[in-house]
């Protein structure tokens, strides 16, 4: 029902579902749909096991939008080193 992104951990889908049946703000047309597509998300979040684990050992900083601004701005604030040498 909801993209959960790539550094969710592991059963995403199925996590989503159950956090979406849960939540007292999901409406009333969107909780059977939550409930029969809570199977499928189960299989395909099994199905997706060892990929998810695969890429639970990579830096997932990348995937965070604050870690890149930080990122970018930590490179622009540096100082250039090739002309830190005073002019005469």
């Amino acid at each position: 029902m909801t993209h959960s992104g790539p550094s969710r951990g592991y059963y995403p889908g199925t996590k989503a579902n159950i956090e979406m049946l849960k939540d007292d703000d999901t409406g009333w047309i969107v909780r059977p749909l939550l409930a029969i597509d809570l199977p499928f998300s189960a299989l395909l979040d099994t199905l997706l096991l060892p990929y998810d684990y695969i890429k639970s050992d990579e830096d997932q900083s990348a995937n965070s939008p604050k870690e890149r601004i930080e990122k970018i701005e930590k490179a622009q604030n540096q100082p250039n080193t090739r002309h830190s040498a005073p002019y005469f």
